[in-house]
């Protein structure tokens, strides 16, 4: 049996002079040997991550680092050795020396990427040369690699590699403090798609929910949305800039329905199953969604989603257009399920709901 490997603790430093980035060569006969990483080693006991920072640069090139301040971090598994390093952003007076026999580069950003960095040590690279690489940075610091692996069972039309491991609670809390502490950063982020990972879409979207004026906020989704791949996505956020003018907002629903794309049209739907099945209810709103033809999973899934809430607020009228079975019948039957499923529909109207299962679940009406 394979004994676990241990994940060790890592500094790095992002040392600029003069618009230049200092890396350091793997000298032959070690590990990745010839790849170019930033300068720094593994954490002793009881050390801090910047205190190991401070001692490795001193004793493998004999500097003295000016206020280093924490970049980012990363989990990586490079098969021999898995490390989690944490990256500083840092200054020296001192010229760097090769005490260690090691091949020293001062490179500028547009050198950098060509160079044979280390795996993890390039992702790093990646945010430095990439002006929003700093909000890039701030998700990976959050990164739990195993709720990462979780997530990708859960999204299998997304690589591995394009997701951080990020929760969502973060996710939100992030997007409030980018608004708040650095809206010029978050701004310029909004217009910068298409997005590489899958948190950074998340992000995207809680910073859309953050904004205000309704109009600005339909003018972002109209660019955002036709990026959106998968179905977590689309369901994790809510415009509250919405409920301002119904009007505009029903227009914007219809807008997206009529797209054809996947997960626009998912939205619209969602925008109708939030706005328009209470105070703004007539049934001019469900037929909008019973009239959709889609072969598309998650269009289904949500109208689905859509007409078993419905039948828990709107029953009398709901239940019209699965009596008169409005919908094709994989989507009939899937409404009736979710909404038995439902704590907010009652026993006796379960029953009934039950009665009207269609049994051979096809594909058309």
């Amino acid at each position: 049996m394979e004994t676990e490997r241990k994940t060790i603790p890592v500094a790095a430093a992002i040392i600029t002079q003069n618009d230049r980035i200092l890396v350091s060569q793997r000298p032959i006969g070690k590990a990745r040997a010839l790849q170019y990483e930033f300068p720094g080693g593994k954490l002793e006991k009881d050390e801090t991550a910047e205190a190991a920072l401070i001692r490795e640069c001193r004793e493998e090139m004999g500097i003295e680092l000016k206020n280093p301040v924490f970049f980012t971090s990363l989990n990586h598994d490079y098969g021999d050795i898995r490390v989690f390093l944490s990256f500083f952003l840092a200054e020296t007076d001192d010229e760097p020396m090769e005490l260690e026999k090691q091949n020293l580069v001062w490179a500028d950003k547009t050198e950098l990427l060509s160079l044979d960095l280390c795996p993890a040590d390039r992702l790093a690279a990646e945010m430095i040369v990439d002006p929003l690489g700093k909000v890039t940075a701030g998700l990976y610091s959050m990164q739990d690699v195993p709720y990462g692996d979780f997530t990708s069972k859960l999204l299998p039309n997304l690589e591995r590699r394009n997701i951080i491991g990020v929760r969502m609670p973060e996710i939100r809390k992030y997007a409030k403090q980018l608004k708040k502490h650095d809206p010029e950063a978050a701004e310029a982020f909004l217009h910068s798609l298409p997005h590489r990972y899958y948190e950074e879409n998340n992000l995207h979207a809680y910073l859309i929910g953050e904004e205000k004026d309704q109009n600005k906020c339909i003018e972002l989704m109209r660019e955002f949305l036709p990026y959106v791949d998968n179905w977590s996505t689309c369901d994790t956020f809510s415009l509250k800039a919405l409920g301002k003018d119904k009007k505009k907002t029903l227009s914007f629903a219809d807008e997206l329905i009529s797209s054809g794309e996947t997960y626009s049209v998912r939205y619209g739907i969602g925008i109708l199953m939030k706005f328009f099945l209470k105070d703004d209810f007539d049934t001019s709103i469900p037929d909008r969604v019973a009239d959709i033809r889609s072969e598309e999973y998650y269009v289904r899934m949500m109208q689905a989603w859509f007409f078993a809430t419905a039948l828990s607020l709107r029953y009398a009228e709901s239940l019209e257009y699965i009596k008169n079975r409005r919908l094709c019948a994989w989507v009939h039957n899937k409404a009736i399920q979710k909404a038995v499923e439902s704590r907010r529909i009652s026993e006796e109207r379960k029953d009934e709901l039950r009665g009207y299962r269609i049994g051979a679940c096809l594909y058309e009406r």
